[in-house]
C-alpha cells in the first residue's frame, strides 16, 4: 500500500466520501453540515478511509469510520479515530459517543464503554439507523 496522508473533507469530496460509506455499509445522511468535522485517509490516487463528527455543544458524536476492506487491519482506523480525537478536543469537545452495529469491539480497544441509548446526550438519542434494535451506545470521555 503506497504512503497515507490525512487531510479534513472538503465540498469537492463529498461523492467520494459517500461511495465509501456505501461501499462499507454506512448510512450517508446528515454528512453535509459536519463536512468540516470529516478527516481521509488517502494516497494521490484515492481515498482508502474517512471519520466524521458531529459537534454538539462540548459533546461530539463520533460518526462514519469507515476503512476499505482490502486496507483494514493496518492502523488506518486507529489513526483516524486519533487524529479525529485531537480535533475534537481543539474544538472544545471532550466527550465522544457512538453508535455502532458491528464495530463494539475495536471501539472498547480504544477506551469506549457501553451505555444504555437513555443515558445517551440528546443528539445520540435523536439518530436515525435501520438496525436501531441492535445499535449499541458507546461512549469516551
Amino acid at each position: 500500500m503506497e504512503k497515507l496522508s490525512y487531510k479534513f473533507a472538503e465540498a469537492k469530496d463529498m461523492e467520494e466520501i459517500q461511495q465509501l460509506l456505501k461501499q462499507c455499509g454506512l448510512p450517508t445522511e446528515g454528512i453535509s453540515p459536519h463536512l468540516k468535522h470529516f478527516i481521509l485517509a488517502g494516497s494521490k490516487h484515492r481515498t482508502v478511509g474517512v471519520i466524521g463528527l458531529e459537534a454538539y455543544d462540548g459533546i461530539g458524536l463520533l460518526r462514519s469510520l469507515a476503512v476499505v476492506p482490502e486496507a483494514r487491519r493496518k492502523g488506518i482506523g486507529k489513526d483516524l479515530y486519533l487524529r479525529l480525537r485531537a480535533h475534537a478536543h481543539i474544538n472544545g469537545i471532550h466527550e465522544l459517543n457512538l453508535l455502532t452495529v458491528t464495530a463494539e469491539g475495536f471501539f472498547k480497544k480504544l477506551g469506549f464503554r457501553k451505555i444504555s441509548r437513555d443515558l445517551a446526550p440528546e443528539p445520540l438519542k435523536a439518530t436515525v439507523c435501520k438496525n436501531k434494535s441492535k445499535q449499541i451506545s458507546l461512549a469516551h470521555s
